[in-house]
């Protein structure tokens, strides 16, 4: 978490404000209060539920913006009792691949934790799935995602960028994980669950498993904000950073964000749209310009400019905004390796209203109708595609801005919906979980 004072030198500033990119693109969490100690203790509330025995929904902003931009400074440090680091040994992988397991005493079901874009699981949202499945019984497999600068290094599977591709890469460390010692053989049942582009990365392994695809039966499949469609949000980030992010500094960004506590309900939001606009377009930017790098460097692709070079590699990589990226930099490898012919394809991979008609029966998707990164015409048309009722659109919460509300936390225990499978019994009250608002914080002091 930030510090209430910091440092202003560039440095420090550009980490404080980076932060936000975690929850913007993919591990993000709003409003979860003093949820550190939610598996430790339970309230003895009253808590309202629908006629699906669900948590009634709440969120407090309208706004999706601020929704999305505020969640850094209201979620704790979660202590994930067990969790482990491993090392995998996948077939095809450069490296053994790196993972955090929480692996329970007996046998139980397991849900893989795909995060999002600069998702890494020991950043300071990385933390929250894997905490909440394993309070409640669960084997839990997670690990960096692809859009880290690390991974092409680890794995060698092709340059970052490839949907498909990389679900394919995913399948095969859970595959790795379910056969290791550590597993030992006490899986009995598999669901992957993931955020933003990690919701994308679980959407495609489902539409896999219909096919047949996989090298394990799956058994659950639950993604929270996948864009609807790629190229939409790539060009909405982009278009942010070009738009807004040269309105303000990295200075005037960190001093009014970096400490900021989310408004009391019905409260003036402080910040114009164009400023959390600016703050997502440079902290998207600034995380996409190290995959950028290490791509370029690791496949030899020889876009940016030579390592010893005079011009500036750093430079130019954060001068690439993700649309240049897909087309100079994706497009172009995966075309040599006969995978696709043009970038149209790459973009169309995790489009959600084709992806819909693929998914088995027990797949789930949890949008919001404020998402930033959406086009509302877009969302409409996927939800005509929605025949079975796949998609569970919330009236407000952001980009990622609800997961950890009651409602969302809950939901993520009925992963398996009880089709068959093993499942781990739902909590009968659900751990308070409120808000912490700037006001409140005064208060206790």
């Amino acid at each position: 978490m930030i510090k209430e004072s910091f440092n202003l030198k560039t440095k420090t500033i550009r980490y404080v404000v980076r932060t936000l990119a975690v929850l913007l693109i993919g591990c993000s969490v709003a409003q979860a209060g003093e949820q550190a100690d939610a598996g430790d203790e339970k309230s003895s509330r009253k808590i309202e539920r629908g006629a699906d025995g669900l948590p009634l929904y709440k969120h407090h902003y309208a706004n999706g913006l601020y929704s999305t931009v505020t969640a850094m400074n209201t979620y704790p440090k979660l202590d994930v009792k067990g969790q482990k680091k491993i090392k995998l040994k996948v077939p095809g992988f450069k490296k053994d691949f790196p993972a955090y397991v929480v692996i329970q005493p007996t046998k139980a079901p397991l849900v893989v934790v795909f995060l999002g874009m600069d998702g890494k699981v020991d950043g300071p949202w990385g933390d929250l799935f894997p905490y909440w499945y394993s309070e409640y019984g669960y084997h839990v497999l997670t690990f960096d995602t692809p859009f880290t600068p690390l991974y092409p290094e680890l794995t060698g599977g092709g340059v970052v960028g490839n949907f498909d591709a990389e679900s394919e890469q995913m399948a095969a460390i859970i595959n790795a994980f379910i056969k290791s010692p550590e597993a030992g053989g006490n899986v009995t049942s598999v669901g992957v669950m993931g955020m933003s582009f990690g919701a994308s990365h679980a959407l495609l392994l489902g539409a896999k498993a219909k096919a047949g695809k996989l090298p394990f039966e799956l058994s659950g499949c639950l993604a929270l904000s996948p864009p609807v469609k790629l190229q939409t949000a790539a060009l909405t980030l982009d278009r942010f950073f070009r738009e807004d992010r040269w309105d303000t500094t990295m200075i005037d960004l960190a001093k009014k964000f970096a400490s900021h506590m989310p408004v009391n309900e019905g409260v003036a939001i402080p910040f114009k749209d164009t400023e959390m606009r600016a703050a997502i377009g440079f902290v998207f930017r600034d995380g996409l310009s190290k995959v950028v790098e290490r791509n370029d460097r690791v496949y030899r692709l020889k876009v940016l400019p030579n390592e010893n070079s005079l011009s500036n590699r750093n430079t130019h990589a954060e001068g690439t905004g993700f649309e240049r990226y897909m087309h100079l930099f994706v497009q172009p490898y995966w075309q040599k390796q006969g995978k696709v012919q043009s970038v149209e394809e790459l973009w169309a991979m995790p489009d959600l209203e084709k992806l819909l008609p693929q998914l088995p029966d027990y797949a789930e998707v949890v949008m919001t109708a404020n998402d930033p990164f959406n086009d509302p015409v877009e969302l409409a048309a996927a939800q005509a595609a929605d025949r079975t009722g796949r998609i569970v659109l919330l009236p407000n919460g952001g980009h990622l801005g609800y997961i950890a509300s009651e409602w969302m936390l809950v939901k993520s225990l009925r992963i398996f919906n009880g089709r068959g499978h093993d499942i781990v019994a739902e909590p009968p009250v659900v751990p308070e979980a409120p808000p912490v608002f700037k006001d409140d914080k005064k208060k206790k002091k």
